[in-house]
């Protein structure tokens, strides 16, 4: 079998384990089995490649049982699988697709008509290596007369019957047909009295405005759908419409005529408590949306558009629509709280990456009887970040300051102590304690490293910018980095694109990406991979460090970039808010994106030209 087949085979397994789910699915929830076509794969000895999970079923067989298998082998039925075969054999004699009406006696099913499809799977030399065929069930398209006027029967009572208004006049404007609602509500006659008059005679009852002018341009080819109507002290949404013949000639009109008169009052209190919503919405800058008691949207004002970018009109449709908009689950939306009577006041929700402060309540009408929902919705993710960043860079200032005023200071005893440790080690008369002094110093190099990162956030670093190439610097630091990867035993990809130079101070690149790679190691386990990427977007060259590991939790990512903060054991907590005070200085942004599969840190300069 040709590799085209075997993915041909594997792709239509892979969607038929997908359409068995759905099958189950649906039969779960709605009680009865959906049926679908019948699927086939067939090679030149009529042998299935591939049976769908629907003709496998229907086979009272397994497609493990039939694949591979000839349909003789199995003790199938003469009439259920010859003339399928026939049809096969065709496709392979003449190459070309065939589609013929066959009948099958299958033994879980009886006697059925199917239209079978066969079609030629070619492989690469272009012969036809294998059959497509498609068994779609037509019974009841060839059923006998006698049920089609029995189906015909069943509608004509369901028209007579329905709850609505239905009358048909003939091109000369008598009465062809009205149901039963139409003639007691509109004519209060018999209808024997009412077929072959003219619809004139509804004027009486219904009034000229309702009868005359909509008959006339129904009759003249002018269709009218959606019209509200006055009409014996009811109001009525009015729907008429032309029958024409092949050759456009008007043989009959139809007026379909649907009682609305509790819907128009509804109507009329959602229209009030709208213009309510509407003086709210003058004097507050809040995105709001009304539904009414079913849960359909009557309101969606503009500041809600603006708040989620991309938003279609919602209005007309299901809340069940506005959460699929926003990606939350629809018993969660504020809108549907309310309608539940769990009214919110001010409540903090993040949605789609944006903070917001939700409040919901219910719309009452006449006796306090619940008519809807509103909801009102502030955006104050500008606020949060403002906030963030400034308590960022007060943290920044306070560690700059610290590191500046005693690193130096500190930093000098530190080596004369470590000194006489050294020292110490020497002499025999500390043989004994050989391994205190070495933990000694090797605690004294740990703080000697915490006051160097100390330093790296002084304001008054030394700091040197030159035009340079990020994909250089990279480039040159790509062996070190590899080094460490082999070593903890990770794989390190590099993707590097043609980026514009920029200004940069290369020791505080390389020191910025050796604390992100270094981070992505210690984020994934063993045979982690991390991926070094820079590629240039718009007015911006991105850096971005990306890991497969199990993300950041939500705590960790509100926190990034934070002082001490570390997830390690032995982690200073200082190697991120390095990394953000090199991009500060870069005048660079940080951006993060987290998720189960893994985290990306993007770092964007903004592209100059060399002073």
């Amino acid at each position: 079998m040709s590799d085209i087949i075997k993915d041909y085979i594997r792709n239509l397994k892979q969607a038929d384990i997908l359409l068995a789910g759905m099958i189950t699915a649906r039969e779960k929830a709605s009680g009865f089995r959906p049926v679908y076509d019948m699927v086939f794969v067939f090679d030149r000895e009529s042998k299935p490649l591939f049976i769908n999970c629907m003709a496998a079923g229907k086979l009272g067989l397994s497609s493990a049982d039939l694949e591979g298998r000839h349909w003789r082998e199995l003790g199938l039925s003469l009439q259920a699988m010859e003339p399928w075969e026939v049809c096969v054999q065709k496709v392979f004699a003449t190459q070309e697709v065939l589609v013929e009406t066959i009948e099958l006696f299958i033994p879980t099913v009886g006697s059925t008509y199917y239209e079978i499809t066969c079609s030629p799977i070619y492989n690469a030399a272009g012969q036809c290596e294998a059959v497509y065929s498609v068994a779609r069930d037509i019974t009841r398209q060839v059923k006998s007369e006698a049920e089609r006027l029995e189906e015909r029967a069943i509608f004509d009572q369901l028209v007579e019957k329905a709850p609505m208004g239905i009358m048909v006049v003939n091109a000369d404007g008598t009465i062809r047909y009205l149901n039963e609602t139409y003639q007691k509500v509109f004519t209060g006659l018999p209808k024997e009295q009412v077929l072959g008059k003219p619809a004139s005679i509804l004027v009486e009852v219904c009034g000229a405005d309702y009868g005359a002018p909509l008959l006339g341009k129904v009759l003249a080819g002018q269709d009218q759908f959606g019209v509200y109507k006055r009409a014996v002290e009811r109001d009525w949404l009015v729907s008429a419409f032309s029958l024409k013949d092949s050759q456009g000639k008007v043989r009959m009109g139809v007026v379909i005529a649907q009682e609305m008169t509790e819907l128009v009052k509804l109507q009329q209190k959602l229209a009030d408590s709208e213009s309510l919503v509407g003086e709210l919405i003058q004097k507050a800058n809040l995105a709001v949306i009304t539904a009414d008691k079913d849960g359909i949207i009557t309101y969606c004002n503009p500041e809600y558009r603006r708040l989620i970018p991309g938003n279609e009109d919602l209005v007309g449709k299901s809340v069940a629509m506005l959460a699929k908009n926003l990606g939350v689950n629809q018993d969660d939306l504020g809108i549907v709280r309310a309608l539940r009577g769990e009214e919110m006041l001010a409540e903090h929700q993040s949605v789609k990456g944006k903070e917001w402060l939700v409040s919901s309540f219910r719309i009452l009408g006449e006796n306090d009887n619940m008519i809807g929902a509103a909801v009102c919705v502030q955006d104050i993710t500008q606020t949060l970040q403002l906030q963030g960043e400034i308590r960022k860079l007060e943290r920044f200032n306070l560690i700059g300051e610290m590191a500046a005023s005693i690193g130096h200071e500190v930093r000098n005893p530190l080596t004369t102590v470590r000194g006489y440790m050294q020292l110490f080690q020497r002499k025999q008369a500390f043989a004994d304690y050989g391994e205190q002094l070495s933990l000694i110093i090797a605690e004294l190099d740990r703080a000697n490293a915490i006051i160097t990162e100390f330093l790296s956030l002084a304001k008054n670093k030394a700091f040197q910018l030159k035009s340079d190439n990020l994909g250089r610097i990279l480039t040159n630091m790509q062996p070190l980095i590899q080094a460490d990867a082999l070593l903890l035993g990770r794989q390190l990809n590099f993707e590097l694109g043609d980026t514009p130079d920029l200004l940069l101070d290369e020791n505080e690149i390389r020191q910025c990406v050796l604390n992100l790679v270094r981070n992505g190691f210690e984020a994934t386990g063993e045979a982690g991979v991390v991926n070094v990427k820079t590629y240039q977007e718009g007015s911006s060259v991105v850096l971005a460090v990306e890991d497969n590991g199990k993300g950041l939790s939500a705590e960790v990512f509100n926190s990034l970039g934070t002082p001490f903060l570390s997830t390690k054991p032995q982690g200073t907590g200082l190697g991120l808010p390095i990394c953000y005070k090199i991009a500060e200085r870069h005048k660079a942004k940080i951006e993060v994106d987290t998720s189960p599969l893994g985290t990306i840190f993007y770092l964007r300069f903004l592209i100059t030209s060399p002073a």
